[in-house]
């Protein structure tokens, strides 16, 4: 499964992404990390990105390591993201940005 693909087409940097998202409050394992391999392989994409905030058992995090087209992106990893991209204080303003990106993707 995937939740979402993002795609940059820049001259010599095509990338397309698969994304899946969870909002568990347990830690993901390997199936779910193998199954985002298995459909970023099937995709023919450049890389799988699983979020969780409550991140990811060691099996799933090695794993990962070992498969550099995976990766996984934890809680702070999330903010800091978010911090990044979206400023410092997103959180304030993130029905703003979620309001924006549906008008945009409408």
């Amino acid at each position: 499964g995937r939740d979402n693909v993002a795609t940059r087409s820049e001259p010599g940097l095509a990338d397309t992404l698969q994304i899946e998202c969870k909002l568990w409050t347990t830690r993901v394992g390997v199936p779910k990390v193998r199954q985002l391999l298995g459909v970023t392989s099937s995709k023919k994409s450049t890389k799988g990105v699983l979020v969780n905030p409550e991140g990811f058992t060691k099996p799933a995090v090695d794993f990962a390591s070992d498969n550099p087209r995976i990766e996984l992106v934890d809680g702070q990893d999330l903010r800091l993201l978010l911090d990044r991209h979206l400023g410092t204080y997103w959180s304030t303003t993130v029905d703003i940005h979620v309001n924006a990106s549906r008008r945009r993707s409408a």
